[in-house]
């Protein structure tokens, strides 16, 4: 059986485990109810995340909300090498994000609080 958020003897940290593939795809659905997030990147190669809607601009100019493509080096994209780990706990991060990896190896694990 399939466990949701909505299951309230969750203890927090929630934890997410994935893949990361070399096509910038899903790694982590979001949490309606997290106040932070951390991101691990417990793979053997670098890999890059990016919120799933973002609002790209050329020179200043955006012109609105697409789906966010992680690109490594990318614009709007936080990259970890492996082993670095980046934490969310000023505001809620409750959004799903995308990701991709430098090359085959890539994993992300995601704890939310």
């Amino acid at each position: 059986m399939a466990t949701t958020l909505t299951d309230t003897t969750l203890g927090t940290p929630l934890g997410w485990g994935t893949t990361v593939g070399t096509v910038s795809g899903p790694v982590w659905p979001g949490n309606a109810s997290a106040n932070g997030a951390i991101f691990i990147n417990n793979g053997s190669v670098q890999i890059a995340f990016c919120p799933a809607q973002v609002n790209m601009g050329v020179l200043g100019v955006y012109g609105g909300f697409a789906t966010g493509v992680a690109v490594i080096g990318g614009a709007g994209c936080k990259n970890l090498n492996p082993g670095d780990v980046f934490i969310i706990d000023t505001l809620q991060c409750r959004g799903a994000f995308n990701g991709i990896a430098a090359a085959p190896g890539g994993q992300l694990t995601v704890w939310s609080f």
